[in-house]
This record gives structure tokens, sequence and C-alpha cells, in this order.
């Protein structure tokens, strides 16, 4: 019991203490963060009931049906939070979710529509708020957030207020174009300009790539205005991070499909944690790790079960051919990720680069932000080896490609693109001269 108290304590404070850091990065992704661990997110910001100034917290949101619920769990102990009291002395709030701002009022659910949301919702996507309920005896507060017109009008001139509908997850329609022959781009969309393809070869069609988790019904909607009523036959990852992933695992459950990764990927499309801290980025290093190691072993088992592509998932040798892409090539690119792999069609030298190469200035933190055009090099802080990506670069700038589709940006297309491609693979060739030197002019 003594033990039960003082872990509980312990996560309590560290959830405190690390609400501003959660915030911070849940405004900077747009949410996306929490994605890694296949959660949805709301900062709320309330009202304080003694001091009257705004106060911010982050928590984790729940659709239902059309509305999206929390819970004032507070790491299981006794007392709610106090963001729990701030909306029962006002329950007008503001949200931050998909990365639109919301005026919300908060309604407290009752016992019964509590426990069956629950039951239902809250177990099923996030097993470990269990525990909770364990250690408090009882079932946490919930509240529902049903969007209000907002004080300074709505945003479409004052015509209609907000509705339920802005809560929901779903986007419009993905733009989509055809960029060769057979090769259709769809997107790009989202903050980081995300971008998957539909190739299609030999008999069938492949889907490479799949977006972040969140966006396989917008990629499926897509694939349909394309496909029609025919569905692809594989799903191909150039690697396996959550913004090419997506909800891969969903779409090859649906289109009864497998989804092939790189031999090197496959422990970590298996969540094979021994295998994510032997190759660990910069990210893993300074966020991802230490939280997997925080949540302890059963909580992140419960996670990596869920997240998991084993039933669907696997691996090919780059070396042997493409499975399912029997016109293609592919091209070990290791640098962004161990296993990372490009794909290219030697006919009409069309290349399918995923992070190896990019053509949306993601490259730092300060280009992510300013959403700048261009080539650059895949992200230094979600990148394993530095020096490898660059080598990478220069080897894929050795095909010549006529057509660049990759995983962030608008593909290039234009009769230049050959020269793109070598003047920007000349300028990381030069960074890279001496020790350091690239990493630091390109990377940093």
């Amino acid at each position: 019991m003594q033990s039960e108290k003082l872990k509980t304590a312990i996560e309590h404070e560290v959830d405190t203490r690390s609400v501003g850091l959660g915030v911070w990065l849940h405004r900077r992704t747009g949410g996306r963060i929490a994605r890694l661990w296949r959660r949805r997110t709301i900062v709320l910001t309330t009202i304080g009931r003694r001091t009257g100034r705004p106060r911010t917290v982050l928590v984790q949101a729940f659709q239902d049906g059309p509305d999206v619920c929390v819970v004032a769990a507070n790491s299981g102990l006794s007392k709610p939070p106090g963001w729990y009291f701030n909306l029962r002395a006002d329950p007008h709030v503001v949200g931050e979710l998909d990365g639109r701002r919301l005026q919300l009022r908060a309604e407290q659910l009752s016992d019964a529509e509590a426990e069956r949301l629950w039951s239902e919702r809250v177990l099923t996507i996030a097993p470990n708020y269990g525990k909770y309920e364990q250690r408090s005896g009882r079932i946490p507060p919930v509240f529902r957030l049903v969007p209000q017109q907002s004080p300074s009008g709505p945003a479409d001139g004052g015509k209609r207020g907000t509705d339920r509908r802005t809560l929901r997850r779903a986007r419009g329609p993905l733009p989509t174009s055809q960029i060769a022959d057979g090769v259709w781009a769809i997107g790009p969309w989202g903050y980081t300009r995300t971008v998957v393809y539909l190739v299609h070869s030999g008999t069938g069609w492949t889907l490479v790539d799949a977006g972040w988790p969140g966006d396989g019904p917008s990629v499926e909607a897509a694939v349909a205005t394309i496909l029609g009523m025919q569905k692809p036959h594989s799903i191909v990852l150039t690697h396996v991070h959550p913004d090419h992933e997506g909800d891969s695992r969903r779409l090859a459950e649906r289109w009864r499909c497998p989804v092939w990764v790189s031999r090197a990927e496959l422990p970590i499309a298996l969540r094979d944690f021994e295998q994510m801290r032997a190759t660990p980025m910069p990210l893993d290093r300074w966020l991802v790790l230490p939280a997997m190691q925080l949540i302890g072993r059963k909580r992140r088992r419960l996670i990596f079960a869920a997240a998991t592509l084993a039933p669907v998932v696997r691996a090919f040798d780059p070396a042997t051919g493409v499975p399912d892409l029997p016109e293609w090539v592919a091209w070990s690119t290791p640098g962004h990720t161990v296993g990372h792999v490009s794909f290219f069609r030697p006919r009409d030298r069309v290349l399918l680069s995923g992070d190896a190469m990019v053509t949306a200035r993601i490259d730092t933190l300060r280009h992510l932000i300013s959403r700048r055009p261009g080539l650059s090099a895949p992200p230094w802080y979600t990148t394993v080896d530095a020096d490898a990506a660059c080598r990478s670069i220069l080897q894929l700038a050795h095909l010549a490609p006529q057509v660049l589709g990759s995983g962030h940006g608008s593909p290039m297309t234009g009769s230049s693109t050959t020269q793109a491609v070598a003047d920007f693979a000349e300028r990381t060739r030069r960074q890279r001269r001496g020790t350091g030197t690239w990493r630091r002019r390109r990377w940093t």
C-alpha cells in the first residue's frame, strides 16, 4: 500500500512539473507529439477560481461520437486536479485541439454516463487509466466539451457559429495529383507537408507510406477517389516513423494486405524496445526513451501491444527487389533510420525518397516552424546517423532523378529536377568537408 502511494505521489509530481513542457510540445507540433503513443491531447485554458487568472493544462482527449471528453484523473489521487474545480466554477474554457483554437463549454457527465464512457472509450484507448480507478477507488470525473460561438464572433464573419462537427478529427479531402505514369501523390497536407504515394506496378497498386496516426480515413478516402472500388494489394513503408507508418496497420486490415518494411526496420515495427535503445535519434534520447523508462515495463508493453505492426508486417531485403513493385529498385538509404529505403524506377527515373531527401525545409526546427520550401536533408532531431544520411543524399543524386517525390513537400516534376538535386547534393558534399562541418552548418 505504501509503495503504491509513493508511486502515485511521484507520478503526480512528474505530471505537474512537466505541464509546461507538454503544452509547449503540443503547440509546436499541433498535438502530433502525442501520436508517438497513439494518443490525442488537448490544451485547456481555464480561469482560476481563486485568482481569476488563466490556467493552462495538457490532458488526454477521448472522442465520443462527435464530442470530445476529458478525464480529471489527477494521477489517481483521491482529490481531483485544480482544473476540475476551475471548470465547476466557470465551465467556459478555451481548447487547443489538432492545431485549432476552440471556445468550449465543459459539461460534467452523470455517474452513469461517465461509467459508460470509462468502459467503452477510456479503457479501450488508454488501458493504463485503469490504475487511476484502482488507486482512488472510483471512476474519475469526466467532462464533455461542447463547442460554443466565440465571444469575438465566428471565423466565417458571423454567418454561423461553431457546432459539434468542429471537434471531429476528419479534415477536408486530401489533394491528389498524378506525377508520373502510374504514380499518384496524395498530399501535401498538414504542418509537416506530408505526402504519400499510390503506385501501380505489375497487376496492382501499392501505397507507399501512410502519413501520421489519425490520417488513415483521409488517406483511404483519397485512395478511393483514384481507384474507386479497387483496393491496394500492399503497403510499403520507407521507414518506421510515426509520420510514415501512420494508420498502416488499420488500413492493411481493412484492405487485407501486408505492410512491407525493410529487414533492418522490422524490429522497430515490432516495437522492440531494446532495438529502440540501441539506435536512438536525438528526439528519442531527449524525450521518447526517458518517457518510456518512466512509465514502467508493464505500461510500456500495453502501449506497444496496441501499436505494433506484428499482425500485418512483413520484411524484405532491399537487395532482392521491392515486394509487389516489380518495376522498381529499392535503394538502401540509411541515416535517417537504420533501415530507411528509397524507391527508384529506372525507365523514367522516378524517385520516391521518403525522408532521405525531402522537398520541404524541415531539416531544422527553425525551418520546420517557418515552413520554407526547398530541398533539404532529413531533420537532424529525428535522424540516427547524420553522416550516413549525407552519404545517402549523394547516392540518390547519382540516380539523376527526373521526378522526385519525398515524404514531405510538393513533388518535383519539372525539367530542372535533375539539376536541382545535383546542386543540392554538391552543397551537401561541400558542407560535409572537414570534421563536423556538414553537421554544424546543415543540421543546427
